[in-house]
């Protein structure tokens, strides 16, 4: 009996150590001091981070807001988010610092001078597969039905090669790299590997005004069944953008052109047709003895 006694006051002794142990540390540990990270001035929404923007100080990890960033290298170089800006002193909030990549307007911050955003929607064919990614080059070809009363013809040809892609998206503009390989995490905290989307239903590209002009003019209606398709460039070959009025073998830009209405002798058309009819309207109303 003595000894089941012992036991019992032993093992009581071990719980009442464990917890005091337990409890100590605990609380040793929500003391600790941790660097939390500031914001030294007000940063406007869609702003890059920059060193002179963040400003540190230790406290006690218990109280701190859960989700805010606690490493400096995870805040220099970031982004704000867009209509998201920061006041004075803020905390560094995880889910509203994003890199560049994650920015709505990522692809656009990418643009060189004298670089536009052409922006166009692809099928599995027009994006070979899936193998038309973000920062890789792409030649591409376009193809339509020339139609000549009841005779139909296809014509395909070149327009372009060595065009940098700037980003692929799926359907909800969301990074089809991205989303390929980033897991999430369910309201249960479980991680689940992405649902794979094998190719871009969105492509943008860095295109010049010319180049701009030609694919916008691909598409229009004056081309029965166009398609823009768009090709892995071989690394081999040796790249670049042949400027208007280069041609080669199969160079389609002519063609596009050839369908392309002449703005200057419309527009000057138009301003005869109307300088025609006001001079026609003021002698409708001048007096009858005026009129020669």
């Amino acid at each position: 009996m003595n000894k089941r006694r012992i036991a019992a006051v032993m093992i009581s002794a071990l719980v009442v150590i464990g917890f005091v142990g337990i409890s100590e540390y605990r609380v040793s540990n929500e003391l600790r001091p941790t660097t939390v990270y500031f914001a030294s001035q007000d940063i406007p929404a869609h702003t890059e981070i920059l060193d002179s923007m963040v400003t540190s100080m230790e406290l006690p990890l218990k109280g701190l807001p859960p989700g805010i960033i606690t490493n400096k290298k995870d805040l220099v170089g970031k982004y704000t988010l867009d209509q998201y800006g920061l006041a004075q002193n803020s905390y560094f909030f995880q889910s509203k610092i994003v890199s560049q990549d994650e920015l709505m307007d990522a692809a656009r911050m990418k643009l060189k001078d004298g670089q536009s955003l052409w922006t166009g929607s692809v099928n599995l064919l027009e994006s070979s597969a899936g193998n038309v990614l973000p920062d890789t080059d792409i030649d591409i070809w376009f193809s339509a039905v020339e139609t000549d009363g009841a005779d139909s013809k296809w014509v395909i040809g070149k327009m372009y090669e060595g065009v940098t892609v700037l980003s692929a998206k799926n359907k909800k503009a969301e990074d089809i790299v991205a989303k390929n390989n980033t897991n999430t995490v369910n309201a249960q905290g479980q991680t689940t590997a992405p649902k794979k989307e094998l190719y871009p239903t969105v492509v943008q590209l860095a295109v010049d005004d010319d180049q701009l002009q030609i694919l916008n003019a691909s598409l229009s209606t004056a081309f029965r069944d166009g398609t823009i398709i768009l090709v892995p460039h071989n690394d081999n070959r040796e790249a670049g953008l042949p400027e208007l009025g280069v041609t080669g073998v199969y160079d389609i830009k002519p063609y596009i052109k050839s369908k392309q209405l002449d703005l200057d002798q419309y527009i000057s058309k138009t301003k005869n047709t109307s300088e025609t009819k006001q001079v026609e309207s003021l002698s409708d109303i001048q007096p009858e003895g005026e009129k020669n």
